[in-house]
């Protein structure tokens, strides 16, 4: 199976043996554009460009839970400047995730150069 996570935050879930259509298909928030995406336990952890992580459950049949759950996220521990005049914002977003071999922890690789770490079981940061 393959998990495709798109820009419009909507997730498919894909048959390789059968790639005509997805087996699964969620749509998401479009307020929230998605970056990537990271499967553990039949939860799909999904980032969003603002720094949000939402999760989604797979069902045993492969099939996609409807809505969505939010996780926790830390907050954010300074704001960086920049030189450009007027501009000063947050850097929240999510560049990557992986998860541990043993399924226990999720990692996020932060835009502003931290790495939050998430139980995956109870998705606290």
């Amino acid at each position: 199976f393959l998990l495709a996570t798109y820009e419009s935050s909507d997730v498919a879930l894909w048959d390789m043996r059968q790639p005509t259509q997805p087996v699964s298909y969620a749509q998401g928030d479009p307020s929230c554009p998605a970056i990537c995406s990271a499967v553990l336990w039949r939860k799909v952890w999904i980032s969003c460009a603002g720094g949000q992580l939402k999760m989604l459950r797979l069902n045993r049949d492969g099939g996609l839970q409807a809505s969505s759950t939010s996780v926790q996220v830390a907050d954010a521990p300074y704001k960086e400047q920049s030189n450009e005049a007027n501009y000063q914002a947050e850097k929240r977003g999510i560049n990557t995730m992986a998860v541990r071999p043993d399924l226990r922890l999720v990692a996020a690789a932060r835009w502003d150069r931290r790495v939050e770490l998430f139980d995956g079981k109870t998705a606290k940061s």
